[in-house]
């Protein structure tokens, strides 16, 4: 009797060791300790026109759980990661219009331990003409959708003629709004657009086209933080290659990838001296915001610069109003 109670108890204890052992609640693949994955720069019925620029980050709540994260476009892995924080830039130039489904999986051991997904639109890319017929094509960076040429406008948004400088070295002074040519040749306006003096960028009469208008210093630096930060913008904005980004004043070579998409151009300017300078190798852009100094009375505008050889978006700084810059519109 008593070895027939000592064998009944053993066979218990080893049944309750087996059931144990088998309990997965401290097994990391187990539905229950499901990992969390956090995703920002793009979300749910977000609606992305095709050729935007995205950054999309992603991170989880516990590395150690995860060995693998796939981020998939209708089933197609983009990339995988296995280290976090993660970061995909996301180029949708190839990408088909129409519903695009994003998921985000993540795996420990080929198992799935945590998924999220999105639904997209990705959109028609948009176009937009001034009063002069000028078509512009566009880019979306991030949240702000930019014109990827160079203002060509010779009218106000409501028809009033934009006055015409010609400058020969002797600028004219004037508070005047104007334009011109670099060179004073009509086909450096037809490929990097017109040089405009600060008054007629801040002119009331907006040189912008209807739901356009020159960006301000601060939605400059919206795009710059975006790309990284202003020592790798410019580079980013750049267009790659040598076609327009060449001078024989210099022997730099261009450093710029264009990966952003906004195809900035070394349009030059007309400086405070009346000369035409820095075509090939620099872009100025003028930016909405101006002052007036005290000192000289004199107005000045802010404008930024990329150079031929540095991937740096540089500061906005203060030039004199009458000078001539190029114009880089973003929509409203």
């Amino acid at each position: 009797m008593k070895n027939t109670l000592k064998t009944l108890i053993f066979t218990s204890l080893f049944a309750l060791a087996i059931l144990t052992g088998c309990d997965d609640s401290n097994d990391p693949t187990n539905d229950e300790n499901e990992v969390e994955i956090t995703v920002t720069g793009v979300e749910a019925d977000a609606s992305i026109m095709k050729g935007a620029i995205i950054s999309i980050n992603i991170d989880v709540d516990d590395y150690d759980l995860v060995d693998k994260l796939d981020l998939m476009l209708n089933g197609n892995v983009l990339e995988s990661f296995t280290s976090f924080p993660a970061e995909y830039t996301w180029n949708t130039f190839q990408v088909d219009m129409g519903e695009q489904i994003i998921t985000f999986q993540a795996y420990l051991n080929d198992k799935e331990i945590g998924s999220k997904e999105f639904t997209i639109e990705v959109t028609e890319p948009l176009t937009v003409t001034d009063y002069d017929g000028n078509v512009y094509h566009t880019v979306q960076i991030g949240s702000q959708i930019w014109m990827v040429e160079n203002l060509k406008a010779t009218y106000y948004r409501n028809g009033d003629a934009i006055s015409s400088i010609n400058a020969v070295g002797n600028l004219d002074l004037s508070t005047t709004g104007g334009y011109c040519n670099y060179d004073n040749n009509a086909s450096n306006g037809t490929i990097y657009g017109k040089l405009y003096n600060f008054y007629a960028v801040e002119d009331s009469r907006e040189i912008a086209p209807e739901g356009w208008h020159v960006p301000t210093q601060e939605e400059y630096k919206t795009l710059l933080y975006y790309l990284g930060g202003a020592d790798v913008a410019g580079g980013k904005m750049k267009e790659a290659g040598s076609e327009h980004w060449n001078s024989t004043l210099t022997t730099a070579v261009n450093s710029g990838n264009n990966e952003s998409g906004f195809t900035a151009l070394p349009g030059g300017m007309l400086t405070a001296s009346g000369d035409f300078s820095s075509q090939g190798y620099m872009a100025y852009f003028w930016t909405i915001d101006g002052y007036d100094s005290g000192i000289s009375g004199k107005r000045y505008g802010y404008a930024r610069s990329i150079g031929i050889s540095t991937d740096k978006f540089y500061d906005a700084n203060g030039y004199h109003a009458y000078m001539g810059m190029s114009v880089r519109c973003v929509k409203d």
